[in-house]
């Protein structure tokens, strides 16, 4: 049991405590457990503890050439020598050995995830201003096609690259600016089961990519983890944006590289309890708004950046 369980503390001292990882006296008993520590769960909680996924040996990677994709093939091959990485770009070679591929057309997607375990879909139109028409196309039909091509090519998991876009819109400062926030307006930190709005229609594109992630789950046992992910910069220096509109807004949501590429390593590694898990991928930012407990509970991953850090 040891190998599996860690006990911590909890707030609960009146009763036992049956929320997420919780079991009962009785059940702690069947497992082996003396009386006298189960007796003491009315104080501490189940924990649960990350498995390896040793399943997961091919990896794809939408979206290659793009920020976090260049962070990714840069960074991941560090972490684990045994995993082999295909990347998959808009055109052949956009970077070494990348494979040319434009998602929103099913038919040039077809076949392409062939011997892949598991596929990390990137790929999109990131402009947090873009028209409906292009994250239509680039967002929703690509992730549509992506999906279907993993089930169709038997892919066990995916890992869907959505935004903290699908909640800023509780705490936007300039509907204008998607790139603003009113951190005032947050009366907590936002989980990941609170109620989605959307700041822009790109954020409204990543809502419904989850949503289709959630039906692929759900209907074909796809296993998924949705990152929705902060804000990633080339120069992982969040202070190149001081005195700008998006100012205030990268200090909440800035993610780092090292906890990017952290992240997405042990969503690959990985066994989920649940076939569909979204997860707040932001770094421990002093200003943020986003609550970061899921992702340590669901991956044993401590965020550890921290914009403050820049200033």
């Amino acid at each position: 049991m040891s190998k599996f369980i860690q006990v911590h503390p909890c707030k609960e001292t009146t009763q036992l405590c049956y929320l997420v990882g919780a079991v009962g006296l009785g059940v702690l008993i069947g497992w082996g457990v003396p009386r006298s520590l189960s007796a003491m769960m009315k104080k501490y909680r189940l924990r649960h503890v990350p498995q390896h996924d040793h399943d997961i040996r091919r990896v794809g990677i939408t979206g290659s050439a793009g920020c976090i994709g260049t962070v990714l093939r840069e960074m991941l091959p560090n972490y684990d020598g045994r995993l082999e990485y295909v990347h998959f770009t808009m055109t052949d070679n956009d970077i070494d050995g990348s494979i040319g591929v434009d998602l929103s057309q099913p038919d040039q997607v077809k076949e392409k995830f062939k011997g892949l375990d598991c596929v990390v879909h990137l790929a999109a139109v990131s402009n947090a201003s873009a028209s409906w028409e292009d994250v239509v196309k680039h967002n929703v039909h690509a992730t549509y096609n992506v999906l279907q091509e993993c089930v169709h090519s038997n892919v066990k998991k995916i890992i869907f690259a959505s935004s903290n876009h699908v909640m800023n819109g509780h705490v936007i400062g300039d509907y204008s600016i998607p790139e603003s926030i009113n951190s005032n307006a947050a009366e907590k930190k936002f989980t990941e089961t609170d109620m989605t709005l959307a700041d822009s229609l790109y954020g409204v594109s990543k809502i419904t990519g989850e949503e289709l992630c959630k039906h692929f789950a759900a209907r074909y046992g796809l296993e998924v983890i949705c990152f929705r992910i902060g804000w990633v910069r080339f120069d992982d220096d969040p202070s190149t944006l001081r005195d700008m509109p998006q100012s205030d807004y990268i200090r909440v949501v800035y993610l780092s590289q090292i906890d990017c590429s952290g992240a997405f390593y042990k969503a690959i590694i990985t066994k989920p309890e649940k076939k569909f898990t979204s997860l707040n991928l932001l770094s421990d930012n002093t200003k943020g708004v986003y609550n970061l407990d899921a992702i340590q509970q669901v991956l044993g991953l401590k965020l550890k950046g921290n914009s403050e850090n820049f200033y």
